[in-house]
């Protein structure tokens, strides 16, 4: 073996061992950022499928809202709200925070009567189960 190898293989195996330490010690820190603050992206990864395990609960029916009665009040109107991951609200962890409960606050104070949101709407979901969504969220105003 020639000197420079001897003398140059320790310093290179060091900073090998250094640099894949390092990105070891990178990687659990990202993961455990994932795992105590999930977040949302525009598409599916580890750390949306954990935001939604974490903070969106989801009535018998799969979608992210209350469970609602076959029959309501006479003086109660519905808005139906079908749609992707903003309807959805994807990223915001209170359900009273998204658009559908801004909506019927809104709809509630602008005409003084009482609203109810149905919100059938998924993430990561495209225009032709919108379709079977809305088509769902229909069955509740059948069986007024």
């Amino acid at each position: 073996m020639s000197t420079f190898l001897k003398t140059k293989w320790p310093q290179t195996i060091l900073i090998l061992r250094t640099t894949i330490g390092f990105l070891l010690v990178l990687e659990g820190i990202v993961r455990g950022r994932a795992i105590i603050a999930p977040i949302t992206q525009g598409f599916s990864t580890y750390t949306s499928a954990l935001w939604g395990r974490y903070y969106a609960s989801l009535n018998q029916e799969g979608f992210r809202d209350s469970e609602h009665s076959e029959s309501k009040d006479p003086e109660t109107h519905r808005l139906l709200i079908a749609g992707d991951s903003f309807a959805f609200g994807a990223g915001i962890k209170s359900i009273q925070n998204h658009v559908g409960a801004q909506t019927v606050k809104r709809f509630t104070a602008q005409t003084n009567k009482k609203w109810e949101v149905i919100n059938v709407s998924g993430p990561d979901t495209h225009t032709l189960e919108h379709i079977e969504f809305l088509k769902a969220g229909l069955d509740h105003k059948s069986k007024e």
